[in-house]
């Protein structure tokens, strides 16, 4: 079906009432893996890089958790059960754009790139906090989710796709795995805007879930490669 949703799932089970147990799980499979490549950068030496991807990996697997229930006990929740995992990720971009700054070899710059990274962080968290104080979610959640992923867009791109490029032509072709990274989750876009659902259970986000695992593959064969450079 593309151009509208399918009906979300529900589940009703001992008096409890349940919904979207696709995308719990989808989210459920992305923290265990985000928590396994957590766990394996351990095999790293500390530098700033790769601590920031180890707090990427945290952070985005617990956003994504939190995100699973979210959709599974909205219920419940309901929409303020969705703004954790909004803000965590915008976090776990952070680390990410911070890990890439952290390589930049003029020390003044890099302390200016920095100070920008957490200013957009901030302004977007800020504009964020606006959209949830003003805007009725119930009548659409998406839009409480567009300032969150513009963020991750600028971000990804800035980190992935620019300073990424620049490593490449400058240091190692290691880098490479990272733009391949981005160019695996430019699809994601089309497939939320476009609604692309391939299955009531398998709907956009789950499909998105699966480009999304991917990258976090990709990401740890470029820090495992870029690392076996600076060995």
């Amino acid at each position: 079906m593309i151009g509208k949703d399918f009906d979300k799932i529900e589940w009703n089970v001992a008096g409890f009432h349940f919904l979207e147990p696709n995308a719990l799980v989808g989210d459920v499979c992305l923290f265990l893996l985000s928590m396994y490549l957590y766990k394996r950068m351990n095999q790293f030496d500390p530098s700033h890089f790769n601590t920031y991807w180890k707090r990427f990996y945290l952070f985005f697997g617990i956003g994504f958790l939190m995100g699973g229930f979210g959709h599974f006990l909205f219920h419940y929740w309901g929409v303020p059960g969705k703004y954790a995992s909004w803000f965590i990720g915008m976090v776990a971009t952070l680390q990410i754009e911070l890990a890439f700054i952290s390589d930049w070899k003029n020390e003044q710059q890099l302390q200016r790139l920095r100070k920008l990274a957490y200013l957009k962080f901030l302004v977007f968290c800020l504009i964020e906090c606006y959209v949830l104080y003003t805007t009725d979610l119930s009548i659409d959640q998406s839009k409480g989710l567009k300032i969150p992923s513009l963020d991750s867009a600028i971000g990804l791109i800035f980190s992935l796709g620019f300073l990424a490029r620049i490593y490449h032509k400058q240091r190692s072709v290691a880098f490479r795995y990272f733009n391949w990274a981005l160019f695996i989750m430019i699809p994601i876009a089309f497939i939320i805007e476009l609604k692309i659902n391939l299955h009531p259970y398998f709907d956009r986000n789950d499909f998105s879930h699966v480009l999304l695992g991917i990258s976090l593959l990709i990401y740890f064969q470029g820090i495992r490669k870029v690392s076996m450079r600076t060995a």
